[in-house]
């Protein structure tokens, strides 16, 4: 019945094609509609092997999706490989980034010189995103809280000594067959000639010393930097500056040092990922604050 179904479906298809040439549909011949190819057939659904979720020759990651992964690779596989929407707010990520922007702006303007406060301000009001703003309130927080920023980031400029080099650097090399990617806030060179890497947080609660050491960013960010022609060479030192708190936690580097990291920790996780192994990692305090939590049943049996 079915196979049936599918020769009268080819005829109609002939008979359209070939109308004038052919009206009769003579040179209709249903066995060439039963002939397969192999090579046209999944042979890995028949085998009982799903299909990959993404395109392994095509994908790449960056400092935060593996960052990501490594604290939850099932909050990884909805957000990196399947773009689930979420409905949380995004508030955190628009004024974070709108920071990022203000100050990236404020430096390509006049590289040379500290802006002044009022600049910065009004910087900061055209960059905005008031589209995550539930109330004129919460707005008028963040522009207070802005404002903090400006006046820490102001000062720390004045006693920063470094040559600032450039802001918002793409980085863009390969690892384990797998491309990162990703985006360098800050890099300035000391007055022996090296270079220095900083990422601006907008977070209130700084990290530790341990933490950074341990953490993933500025190992990658260091990298990129070297992998790029124009620099060439490692950094001696990353930092992550958390603004707000005006507190600077700084790690030395060395080729030693990040070659571990990318080894023992950079490489599995790719492993992993490649693997497509994305099963939840259940944790009381990063479920709590998940913008997946409302359809992850693991999350909310942590929480």
């Amino acid at each position: 019945m079915a196979l049936g179904r599918i020769i009268e479906l080819a005829r109609v298809k002939y008979f359209q094609e070939h109308r004038k040439d052919d009206p009769s549909c003579s040179g209709f011949k249903p066995e060439d509609i039963l002939k397969v190819d192999p090579k046209d057939l999944n042979m890995r659904v028949l085998e009982g092997k799903p299909r990959p979720l993404f395109d392994h020759s095509k994908f790449h990651v960056s400092k935060s999706s593996l960052q990501t992964y490594d604290t939850c690779p099932y909050k990884f596989k909805l957000q990196d490989i399947q773009k689930t929407p979420s409905t949380k707010p995004s508030t955190h990520l628009d004024f974070g980034g709108t920071i990022h922007e203000m100050i990236d702006s404020l430096m390509k303007e006049d590289p040379k010189n500290i802006p002044t406060k009022e600049k910065a301000m009004q910087k900061l009001k055209e960059k905005l995103v008031f589209r995550a703003f539930q109330s004129s309130n919460e707005e008028q927080y963040h522009i207070t809280r802005g404002e903090a920023i400006i006046e820490n980031y102001l000062k720390w400029r004045a006693n920063n000594k470094n040559e600032i080099l450039d802001t918002e650097i793409w980085i863009d090399f390969e690892f384990e067959g797998v491309k990162i990617k990703g985006k360098v806030d800050w890099l300035e060179k000391n007055p022996n000639g090296e270079y220095e890497v900083v990422d601006f947080k907008t977070g209130k609660c700084p990290q530790s010393q341990s933490e950074v050491e341990e953490g993933l960013e500025l190992y990658v960010y260091a990298r990129g930097i070297e992998k790029k022609n124009e620099y060439g060479k490692l950094p001696v030192k990353a930092s992550l500056y958390f603004i707000e708190a005006d507190k600077q936690v700084a790690i030395d580097l060395d080729e030693d040092k990040v070659k571990k990291v990318f080894d023992e920790k950079i490489k599995g996780l790719i492993q992993d990922i490649m693997a497509e192994k994305f099963d939840p990692r259940p944790d009381n305090y990063e479920c709590g604050r998940c913008k997946y939590l409302p359809i992850c049943d693991a999350g909310k049996s942590a929480v």
